[in-house]
């Protein structure tokens, strides 16, 4: 039996925190569940669902690394999404 009951959280480091929140909520439409401008911080996701969110970093010097997080979605047709997405401008591999 695990000690923890779910993942919570999976976050990132940004440098720009605006220009990522705009990105994740205006450009891909995505709904904040949290954010604070005074803390450097946005989350997106459902209750009782992991969240997505973004750090704003915000120190001198280079960022923590200690692998770089991906994330994976879930969409009804990856072609169709894609295309979507291209139309906003956004830079997306080949499906």
């Amino acid at each position: 039996m695990s000690l923890f009951k779910n993942i919570n959280v999976c976050y990132v480091y940004v440098r720009n925190w605006e220009a990522a929140r705009q990105f994740y909520s205006d450009l891909l439409g995505w709904p904040e569940a949290f954010s604070s401008a005074e803390l450097g911080w946005t989350e997106w996701g459902e209750a009782g669902t992991a969240h997505f969110a973004i750090n704003r970093w915000d120190r001198d010097g280079e960022m923590p690394v200690g692998g770089t997080p991906r994330l994976v979605l879930s969409v009804d047709d990856a072609f169709k999404t894609t295309a979507a997405l291209r139309g906003k401008g956004i830079r997306c591999d080949e499906v």
